[in-house]
Formats: structure tokens, sequence, C-alpha cells
């Protein structure tokens, strides 16, 4: 823990508490805010206007006339917005004449040899409670007791998180919200959902088309990987072909048409033919009325990579249909 000395006020501290001692309610002290810093004092504090290196700004949490021109200003601070951890040797507060005065260094303490740590904010770090009482009176000997808390208890937590303004500046800075209503929140998250699911399907916006369409290309590609893995492929075209993969003992089924003007006929495939199982080749335009396909014109012979069908006479349009494997 920290060990700070009295606070020592400043000459624009003690010429506030001066102003604030006539009794106009123009001038009256007005504690804002203290600074926390780690810089080594030097020099005459009297003449300071700000602390020498800060680290962190805390707002007045809560103050209490403790009589006789007394107050106590509390302030509860943990390690929330502290990038890098820091040693606490510095208390700056600062105060104003009025609502309408300037702010202003009005009291400084230094630990020296002594100060505390504050870890930065990816550490969990206790609340603390600093508590600074300041007499507003006889200025010549103006000093400020310090007492510094290194943890707060259930009661003061408690008391803390009942305060309605307590988290409202947390709501606002992490929703990027200028107001902590249930609307603005809702559409911060509404706004940060959409932009992970863009950044997740790799789409410029988060639309209901654009993530359907997503969805479907990738449903489209896992299914032709899943094909691939099986061997099952396809051509589904006037000569095309049919591979059945694993599920189907690897068949093959290919078929054509072909306008033939030899009787050996030479057709090459696209799929390598390892055993011939059927094939057939037939008149293109049927002899008679719905009766099919036709009749048979020729046989083939099979290499791995070409159909050869020999004819007696020569062909016109003909079709032809294999199965292998």
């Amino acid at each position: 823990m920290a060990k700070f000395p009295n606070i020592t006020m400043t000459s624009a501290g003690l010429e506030m508490l001066a102003r604030a001692a006539s009794g106009q309610t123009a001038d009256r002290f007005i504690v804002t805010k203290v600074k926390l810093g780690d810089g080594v004092s030097e020099g005459n504090i009297r003449d300071y206007t700000d602390i020498i290196s800060s680290k962190k700004e805390v707002t007045l949490a809560s103050f209490e006339d403790k009589g006789n021109g007394t107050f106590r200003y509390t302030f509860t601070y943990n390690n929330e917005g502290v990038k890098v951890g820091f040693y606490h040797r510095e208390i700056g507060l600062f105060a104003k004449n009025g609502d309408s005065g300037t702010e202003k260094l009005v009291g400084y303490t230094n630990a020296g040899n002594y100060p505390g740590w504050i870890d930065d904010e990816t550490r969990i770090q206790p609340y603390t409670r600093l508590m600074i009482n300041v007499g507003i009176g006889d200025t010549d000997n103006a000093s400020g007791m310090v007492d510094v808390g290194n943890t707060v208890t259930i009661e003061m937590l408690d008391e803390h998180n009942n305060d309605e303004n307590a988290h409202t500046n947390l709501i606002k800075r992490l929703f990027g919200s200028a107001t902590a209503t249930m609307e603005s929140v809702k559409n911060s998250v509404q706004g940060w959902c959409k932009e992970s699911i863009a950044s997740i399907f790799g789409i410029d916006s988060a639309t209901q088309t654009n993530v359907k369409n997503k969805m479907l290309e990738y449903a489209q590609e896992q299914i032709e990987s899943w094909l691939e893995t099986l061997g099952i492929r396809y051509n589904i075209a006037q000569n095309g072909y049919i591979c059945l993969g694993k599920l189907f003992g690897d068949a093959i089924i290919q078929w054509g048409l072909i306008v033939g003007s030899d009787k050996l006929v030479n057709i090459p495939t696209n799929i390598t033919i390892k055993q011939l199982l059927y094939c057939n080749a037939c008149d293109g335009i049927s002899s008679f009325e719905n009766d099919g396909i036709g009749y048979f014109l020729g046989v083939a012979d099979v290499t791995p990579t070409n159909i050869i069908f020999r004819f007696k006479e020569n062909p016109q349009t003909f079709r032809w249909f294999i199965l292998s494997k």
C-alpha cells in the first residue's frame, strides 16, 4: 500500500479556499476529480498547476460535510482504462469555485519511495477507496488528510454498484454510444453481431441475401467435396457420363448422339474404362411410331479411352450407350 503524506494545497487551491470561506454561493468550493500518476515530485508544490505524470483520472464519487468547515471527498476506482501498469506515487486534487469556475489543481501529495502499484486493465484488481479531508477555514495552514485503502468491502462495492450513475460511462464506452439506453445498447449489439457475421462469412455486409448466398455457396462446395471423395462425377450433356463412385461399385454410365458417315466410328471418352459391362447403339430416329429408341446397329470394341463401333452399313444419326466400370 502506498504511504501518502498530507496533501499540500497549491497557491491556486489556497486562493479557492479563501474565496469559499467568504460564504458566497458563487464561490463555493467544488471538488471535481483526482489524477493519479507516477511522477517524482520536484520543486515547490505550491506552484504546481498539474501533476507530473498523469496515468488515470477519477471523478468524485461522493462528499460529506463533517462539520466545522471540514469536508470528506471520496473517490472509488480500480484499474479500468489503465493500458500500462504504473507505480502510484502521485495524487492531485482538482476543484473549482462555483459551477462556472475554472477547474484547477488545488492539492497535491506524493508517496515518494513508498508508492503503490496499479496493474494494467487486463488483470483483475479490486476497487480502492480514496478519501481526502479538506478544511475550509484557516487557509494559511490549510492541508488535506489522505486515506487510501487497498481494497473495498462488500458493503462499499454494493454501495458503488447501486449508484445509478456508477456504470453509465462504462456502458457508453463498451457500446460506443453517447447514451446508455436499452435501445442504444440493443442497436450496438446488433451492429456488432452483423459485423461479426460479415467477418466470419467473408462478405461485405450481413444482409439476408448475402448470408443466404454464402451459405448456399458453402453447401455446394461441401457437396462437391463429398462427391469427389466418393468418386462421384458427372457431365449431363448430349455426350455425357455419370461415375457412380464407391457407393455403387465404381460403375460408369456413358451415352451419346453421333452422326456417322463410316462403318467404323471411333468415339473418345472422358472416362477411363477398365471393364465393359454392357454396350448398345441404336438409330437416332425410330423407324416405328412411339416404339422407343429403335433397333441395334452395330457392335463395339472398347479400349480404356475409346469406344469403336463397327457397322454393316454406313450409319446416319445414332445413339450409343455403355455401362462399364
